[in-house]
């Protein structure tokens, strides 16, 4: 018997995004790449405005990536020729839908879409809408919002109640590699990991680590600033750190290749925003293996922690450094229940982005623009 999507035609997708920085929503991307062949009725390819680690990764993996080369929508004749080119690859790929992942790449892909007769969908990836460009999607309505969390969901059908709004959680895979063996004087450690952005409340963090003197612990901060703003962020956190006399107990790792080894020597995971996250990919990933989470409760975290019955860490008020500092305390102390957490929190993790049953979601949900 012949299956009947062998003789019908893949909906074919372009997910469109700038590309210049990396984090959650990049390695979501390459996920999607790294992951494609899980959805056999989809055919996704990728467009990118800049050339840069996202794009390395995505070619890397298979090449179906263009590069639509735009550095700002203030140059009018600049996005002209941006316009002309997009049309002319949605044509001569035959798209069915354009995916623009955050409010730039819609605002520019919207014209050249609609011109060429293809879907168009926003995939939010932010809880902040304040940004002047969302201002305009009630020139440009998208079909549909896909968000990448239940919290991004609702603040959208607050502002725009009349666009359909679809959740999708990411597909993330569980990091590569085992923990490693811990010697019963193995000094705590505390893990970072993202960008130098300050609503992700780093400087929150650090100040709390002064009401900690009397413990052992250590501080690893993975990643590094992205932008000028953030480089003088990281120049006002090391003056914190010098305030509080923390030199020896905070250490700036900087970018790193393999992130996975850091979660799997550390034992605690804290993430103190002071603005939500829209879901948060390392809380996944320090889920995964096996470390409790200290966050605050807003935004991705509180979600993270409201899908299981399991206790995964602690929850704070945002902005709170005693609160904060007294729920990290608790975390280094208490190594039995680091050890309990261990065991249960992968499948947490499992449960909201096993890439197999997302991947799934999202191709039930795109199946639908494939033209007639």
């Amino acid at each position: 018997m012949v299956n009947l999507y062998t003789c019908m035609s893949k909906v074919k997708v372009c997910h469109f995004y700038s590309g210049n920085r990396f984090g959650g929503l990049e390695k979501f991307l390459i996920n999607v790449q790294r992951y494609s062949n899980m959805t056999p009725k989809v055919d996704h390819s990728f467009a990118l405005c800049f050339e840069g680690k996202l794009f390395d990764h995505l070619q890397h993996l298979k090449n179906n990536v263009e590069l639509i080369k735009l550095n700002t929508l203030s140059n009018p004749i600049k996005v002209v020729l941006a316009w002309v080119n997009i049309f002319k690859m949605l044509k001569r790929n035959e798209i069915d839908v354009l995916v623009s992942h955050e409010i730039w790449n819609y605002i520019l892909g919207y014209f050249p879409a609609k011109l060429a007769g293809v879907n168009v969908v926003l995939w939010s990836h932010t809880s902040f809408f304040d940004y002047k460009l969302y201002k305009l999607l009630k020139y440009f309505l998208p079909q549909e919002i896909v968000a990448d969390s239940l919290h991004v969901s609702e603040l959208i059908k607050e502002r725009w109640p009349s666009i359909p709004v679809k959740t999708l959680y990411y597909p993330h895979p569980s990091p590569e590699g085992v923990p490693a063996p811990k010697a019963s004087n193995d000094i705590p450690t505390i893990l970072y990991v993202g960008r130098f952005a300050r609503y992700k409340g780093l400087h929150i963090l650090i100040e709390s680590l002064k009401y900690l003197n009397d413990l052992e612990f250590k501080l690893d901060i993975v990643g590094g600033p992205q932008s000028v703003e953030e480089e003088k962020y990281k120049i006002e956190l090391e003056t914190i750190i010098k305030k509080f006399n923390l030199q020896e107990r905070v250490n700036f790792v900087g970018e790193q290749s393999d992130v996975a080894s850091f979660y799997f020597k550390s034992d605690i995971f804290c993430h103190p925003n002071i603005a939500p996250e829209a879901f948060g990919l390392v809380f996944i990933e320090a889920l995964y293996c096996g470390l409790p989470i200290v966050a605050t409760n807003i935004g991705g975290a509180k979600e993270i922690f409201a899908s299981t019955d399991k206790v995964i860490g602690k929850l704070v008020n945002p902005n709170q450094v005693e609160e904060l500092s007294s729920s990290l305390r608790d975390m280094i102390v208490h190594s039995k229940l680091r050890e309990e957490i261990k065991i249960y929190a992968p499948e947490v993790s499992r449960q909201l982005c096993d890439p197999l049953l997302s991947m799934q979601k999202m191709e039930d949900y795109l199946i639908r623009f494939r033209k007639k």
